[in-house]
């Protein structure tokens, strides 16, 4: 294997996640967790392309880590994680941690092994983490990284108190960038467009893609103004 070849002058975005309440799961159920992420990591892939240069990486069963090259995505990233694991009948859930920053290597292609800013600041924001927060936001580079801790949170709130397996189903849909009646054909019987008009509407869905559509203008802004260092 080769190691990835890495921009010591890009920031990247490190998620680092595990499955809420997994011991509570039946042997079976742990046993399918991998598989179950792997599903969602693919899932993720065909719409954010090369943002993803490498799998999912799921380790001690229940644990996982993700490499974006494309910071801004993190956020889309992790809503569509949660999303696809919710619109399951055993209700799924991950905690997710994410980190924007540099980093070092990442040797193979596994992404658990690689080092960095980005990968140390993720693991440790997960491992602080109190059990009851699910989403978190961390940078070293962003002043206002507090302030998107806080939204993370928000959007955390959301997600765990309010959402149904039909809006999760709807959103996973909706983060795609898919129409209505796309969304609808989520459905094992195709539901009418006003019905999932009703889940996003439900779910939050406007207030959750403004601010997945505000961190992606920022980041890609900052991105786009380094003149070859980290951001600022």
């Amino acid at each position: 294997m080769t190691e990835m070849e890495i921009d010591p002058r890009k920031t990247y975005a490190v998620m680092s996640g595990d499955i809420v309440m997994s011991s509570r799961l039946e042997r079976e159920a742990r046993e399918a967790l991998p598989g179950v992420l792997k599903q969602a990591a693919a899932a993720l892939r065909e719409f954010l392309g090369d943002a993803l240069p490498l799998d999912i990486d799921v380790y001690a069963g229940d644990s996982w880590q993700l490499l974006l090259t494309r910071p801004g995505s993190a956020l889309r990233a992790a809503v569509f994680l949660r999303a696809f694991l919710l619109d399951r009948a055993d209700g799924l859930d991950t905690r997710i941690a994410v980190a924007i920053g540099g980093i070092d290597f990442v040797p193979g292609e596994r992404v658990s092994e690689g080092d960095g800013e980005a990968f140390r600041l993720s693991g440790r924001l997960l491992q602080e983490s109190d059990p009851g927060r699910r989403m978190r936001f961390a940078s070293n580079h962003l002043a206002d990284a507090g302030t998107w801790d806080v939204a993370f949170g928000l959007l955390d709130a959301i997600i765990t108190q309010s959402w149904s397996a039909k809006q999760a189903r709807a959103v996973s849909g909706a983060l795609r960038g898919w129409t209505l009646s796309r969304i609808a054909s989520l459905w094992g019987s195709p539901v009418a467009e006003s019905t999932v008009r009703s889940h996003l509407k439900k779910a939050g869905w406007p207030a959750i893609e403004r601010a997945i559509g505000h961190l992606e203008l920022k980041i890609n802004h900052y991105e786009g103004e380094r003149p070859g260092a980290n951001l600022p």
